[in-house]
């Protein structure tokens, strides 16, 4: 498992917002909640969250202003359709959303905790298949916003939770101990375009960091859960290789501590390929 998950790794960077925001390092029972006041002292969009609660907390009603505020942006300008919301299936989702929270703390208890700590809610709204299945966006830690279909596992919640988690936790390391050398606009021009693993496509560098550490994450899931890989996922850990090869041809924009994290993705790949050989693409 990467470091990017682990809790006593995610955990220190949480403490470095808190103590950017507030000027004291907290004591480790109070982490979450001095992390998401940090998060609402330095953040333009507010987040709705519980520090008491041991689950993720739930966003149904897009007539609240917070919920409605967050899924704009996290849907990048998109406006909301009438038949968005999923409050009706609000009892059916939560409990999947709780099984979810079971397979994901079976599957490391560490990861667990830095999931709960970077994920204060889960922003539910249902668009078409071409929207995705749910983001995240660097300009809102502590939300992310989840489309799920009507036949989703516990696993299918789990798998997005950790998705966008993982989203959470490379923005989170990239504030404390920038991970590139350029700004994200910098990103745009064409000679940083690079093969991303999730998509048949070129994108840019920063984006396929993101997407790299993702597939991995996700990778280790399943295998450590010991559950079918999806087909997407299948095809996505196929193309992993040659994308962290390309991100190693282009080191060069990253930070020293981008490549010390690019580094142990090479790791983590070489230990996936041994322990959960991909099947050939069909």
């Amino acid at each position: 498992m990467l470091p990017l998950l682990d809790s006593r790794y995610v955990g220190y960077n949480a403490d470095m917002l808190a103590l950017y925001a507030h000027e004291m390092r907290p004591r480790p029972s109070e982490r979450r909640a001095a992390y998401l006041r940090a998060l609402l002292q330095l953040q333009r969009q507010p987040i709705l969250f519980d520090e008491h609660t041991p689950h993720f907390q739930l966003c149904f009603d897009l007539e609240e202003p917070v919920t409605r505020a967050g899924v704009m942006l996290l849907l990048d300008g998109r406006s909301l359709r009438a038949d968005s919301s999923c409050l009706h299936e609000a009892p059916i989702i939560t409990a999947r959303v709780r099984e979810a929270e079971r397979l994901l703390f079976s599957y490391s208890r560490s990861a667990f905790s830095s999931l709960h700590l970077l994920v204060a809610s889960i922003l539910v709204a249902r668009f078409p298949d071409e929207d995705g299945a749910g983001a995240s966006n660097g300009n809102l830690l502590g939300a992310i916003w989840i489309s799920p279909a009507p036949d989703w596992t516990a696993a299918d919640y789990a798998e997005i939770i950790l998705h966008e988690g993982m989203h959470q936790s490379v923005f989170l390391d990239d504030m404390v101990n920038r991970t590139f050398e350029l700004p994200p606009s910098a990103f745009g021009d064409p000679q940083y375009l690079t093969p991303s693993p999730t998509l048949k496509q070129l994108r840019p560098y920063d984006l396929v960091f993101h997407s790299t550490i993702v597939v991995a994450a996700m990778v280790d899931f399943y295998a450590a859960s010991n559950l079918p890989r999806p087909l997407r996922l299948e095809r996505s850990f196929y193309r992993l290789p040659e994308s962290v090869r390309a991100l190693r041809a282009g080191d060069r924009v990253l930070s020293p501590h981008g490549a010390a994290i690019l580094a142990l993705v090479e790791q983590e790949l070489t230990r996936l390929q041994a322990v959960a050989p991909h099947l050939p693409p069909s």
